[in-house]
């Protein structure tokens, strides 16, 4: 009777083994891949009118009715001050009352040289949660003098709000929950 070998049926077992690791790596990779493409499809799902109306809503709520953190400290409460990062030139709305002046970095450092330190806004980010929702971030964020006679700077004010909308039909609504942080 010929005698069996326990080695190739140890190298099958590791074949075989090896195999199924690779199928389940190639299967997650699969989800992982999936995933992403649809938080991609997800992001870019938010078109430009839904953006236009987004900054609207946003800063309506951020200016016209005052829930920006340290708003009393804004000192021009008609000309606001926004750097416009991660948002176009053209979003920027027309709030009764209220004009929305857009600065550069350079700009703005100019501006607190010139007349003191002061508090501008920005835009942070705007985040889809899925195609029905997303998260808007704007910050309240003091731009400090350089010029040595401006005194010492403590950056105790401040802050920002993030706002989740959810689309209603054609329109978004605001979430009653909201994060809000004061520096």
């Amino acid at each position: 009777m010929p005698q069996l070998s326990a080695v190739p049926l140890e190298r099958e077992k590791g074949i075989l083994f090896m195999r199924m690791h690779i199928s389940i790596i190639l299967f997650l990779a699969l989800i992982f891949q999936s995933g992403i493409s649809h938080q991609l499809k997800s992001q870019s799902t938010l078109i430009e009118k839904d953006s236009i109306e987004l900054v609207r809503l946003t800063l309506q709520y951020a200016l016209s009715e005052r829930h920006i953190p340290d708003y009393k400290l804004i000192k021009d409460t008609i000309n606001y001050i926004l750097l416009p990062i991660n948002i176009q030139p053209s979003w920027i709305p027309q709030l009764l009352g209220h004009k929305i002046i857009l600065m550069s970095t350079d700009s703005i450092q100019a501006k607190a040289d010139r007349e003191g330190d002061f508090l501008f806004l920005e835009f942070k980010y705007f985040q889809t949660q899925n195609d029905e929702s997303v998260k808007v971030c704007l910050d309240n964020d003091w731009c400090f003098s350089r010029l040595p006679t401006s005194g010492s700077h403590s950056n105790l004010s401040g802050g920002g709000i993030i706002l989740t909308f959810f689309r209603d039909g054609q329109s978004w609504k605001r979430s009653e929950l909201m994060q809000i942080w004061i520096r």
